[in-house]
């Protein structure tokens, strides 16, 4: 987990964002996708605002969600990079 004074890195900045994309296409609010992954509403606050970083568990429990692999949920996050 990074500590508060360190600056999110790109990739972690365009997962949230990717992740944010794919609640508003599946019209899920961060409450019921933090539900679903096991996670307070407040924790899913702070992964997606970059104050913490998802593991990969957490990733591939999100993609699921989604219908979606971990590997296309980075894919679809590191399109937003180039």
């Amino acid at each position: 987990m990074k500590h508060s004074s360190e600056s999110p890195r790109p990739h972690e900045v365009a997962l949230a964002k990717q992740i944010e994309v794919e609640m508003v296409e599946h019209d899920l609010s961060q409450g019921k996708l933090a539900e679903a992954i096991g996670i307070s509403r407040g924790a899913m606050n702070r992964y997606l605002n970059n104050h913490r970083t998802f593991d990969y568990g957490q990733i591939v429990d999100i993609a699921e969600v989604f219908g979606l692999t971990a590997g296309e949920l980075i894919r679809r996050a590191e399109s937003r990079l180039h």
